[in-house]
């Protein structure tokens, strides 16, 4: 919001204090990046979540070979790796 003379420090204080849901459009556009996992490792242990969006499904439906221990064991030594920190 910065540039815009309507959001100063404190109406936008104000808003983040509100629940009610306000669009404002920004001058300048600003990327966004969405990450969506459903397996990932927390105090050295995997966590898995629901896959709500099925997206397991479909990418590992595109897989065509069987995996083998050549394909298992690089990534099971980098999730290794991930859980050590």
């Amino acid at each position: 919001l910065a540039g815009n003379a309507e959001w100063n420090d404190a109406r936008i204080h104000e808003a983040l204090a509100d629940t009610a849901q306000e669009a404002v459009r920004v001058t300048k556009q600003v990327p966004v990046y969405l990450l969506y996992l459903t397996a990932f490792p927390r105090d050295g242990q995997v966590q898995f979540r629901d896959d709500v969006y099925g997206s397991d499904k479909r990418a590992l439906s595109r897989i065509k070979e069987p995996a083998t221990d050549s394909v298992i064991e690089p990534l099971r030594a980098r999730l290794n790796e991930l859980m050590r920190g």
